[in-house]
This record gives structure tokens, C-alpha cells and sequence, in this order.
């Protein structure tokens, strides 16, 4: 007997339903900025939430909207490699500012099905 959770996920983290996807070299476009991933979550996406949350443990707490008035070329949030099975989620372009949105995540696959953990940062 199997058992499954049934989660929401909002049309960006449909992307982690793809083992393929979420191990692939090449990452991917997550929200464009923190204010949208603070939307999802709060829309009931609970990946985002969970997003949120774990950062909040690792890391100052960052206000809902602190880069709204910035260019989503500075605020996007990528899914990327980082190193072996290790990958980050994160605002890559605001990490020099201090504030920014930073996840690193441990990713294993067996049988085309991803176990993910979180890492704690440092």
C-alpha cells in the first residue's frame, strides 16, 4: 500500500514534480523575486511556504517586499547546482547586498523518484 500527501503547489514549483528537472545541470527560473515567492506562500502554495520557513530558521527574516521596487533581473530566484547533489535556491544577484533569499538544498534520486534536505547555511 502506498500512500500519498496531497500539497499545493503553485504553476512555478509544479517545476520539482520533475525529478529530471530538479537534478538537471541547467536549474531553473523559480518566482522572479521574494514579494512573489511571500504571494505564493501566502496564496496556499505549500512549498513556498515551507521555502520560507526553512530560510527564516537559517537566516534573518526577511520582510515580505524588501526588493519590490527592484528589477527582477537583480530579485530572480534560480534553482541551481551548486555541487554534486547539493543545490541552492536563491536570489544569486542580491547576495553582495545582505539581503537576500538563500536555500541550499541536498538532492537525491533513486528510480526516478528526489528526496530533497535541507542544509543549514552558514
Amino acid at each position: 500500500m502506498t500512500s500519498s500527501i496531497d500539497i499545493a503547489l503553485c504553476d512555478v514549483c509544479e517545476n520539482f514534480k520533475d525529478a529530471d528537472k530538479l537534478v538537471s545541470q541547467e536549474g531553473f527560473k523559480h518566482h522572479n523575486s521574494y514579494t512573489a515567492l511571500c504571494k505564493a506562500a501566502s496564496n496556499g502554495c505549500d512549498l513556498c511556504q515551507l521555502f520560507i520557513r526553512q530560510h527564516s530558521k537559517d537566516r534573518e527574516e526577511l520582510r515580505p517586499n524588501f526588493e519590490e521596487n527592484m528589477d527582477t533581473i537583480q530579485t530572480q530566484i534560480t534553482w541551481e547546482q551548486h555541487s554534486g547533489c547539493l543545490f541552492m535556491l536563491r536570489q544569486g544577484a542580491l547576495e553582495k547586498t545582505g539581503e537576500f533569499f538563500s536555500l541550499m538544498v541536498e538532492v537525491y534520486t533513486k528510480e526516478g523518484k528526489a528526496s530533497c534536505y535541507f542544509c543549514k547555511i552558514k
